[in-house]
């Protein structure tokens, strides 16, 4: 089940940021600006950068990602793509690029998706999505980044 979830809190002066996410998923505060939520029952996840300051389009971001990856163990890209969605939360239009590989842990293959966010109709991407997990939850993993990058707001 999806909620919306409040993250990058502060006891004096209340949230920055929400999206809809997975209820059960625990939130894990990385840094400034930057969160992961995790599924308690399943290796999978979702790492949200917020307020990237000065960055590439969208475009750009996900090159350099799949250029960094490069010599990751068993790394193969399956798209990069780019394309607009309405933001359910009057955060857009959105222009989003997403890197979607799968690589080798271990024994196991890892399914990823990493996705940037221009907000508001900016030229340039101020958000960071991550979604991962095994092979097997692609779809549910995919539903949770769509539902994410629509209804992600930011305050500041």
């Amino acid at each position: 089940m999806f909620v919306k979830r409040y993250f990058n809190c502060y006891y004096d002066e209340g949230c920055f940021a929400t999206a809809v996410l997975p209820k059960t998923w625990r939130a894990i505060r990385l840094g400034t600006n930057e969160y992961r939520f995790a599924d308690r029952t399943a290796p999978r996840m979702i790492r949200i950068r917020m307020n990237i300051v000065n960055g590439p389009s969208t475009a750009v971001a996900a090159k350099r990602k799949q250029a960094a990856l490069k010599g990751t163990r068993g790394l193969k890209i399956l798209s990069r793509k780019t394309t607009t969605m309405k933001s359910t939360s009057g955060q857009g239009p959105l222009t989003v690029t997403t890197l979607v590989y799968t690589y080798r842990s271990g024994s196991t293959t890892r399914w990823v998706a990493t996705r940037y966010i221009a907000m508001w109709n900016l030229k340039s991407a101020n958000v960071e999505m991550t979604v991962g997990g095994r092979l097997k939850d692609r779809t549910f993993l995919t539903k949770v980044v769509d539902k994410a990058s629509a209804s992600i707001t930011l305050a500041g």
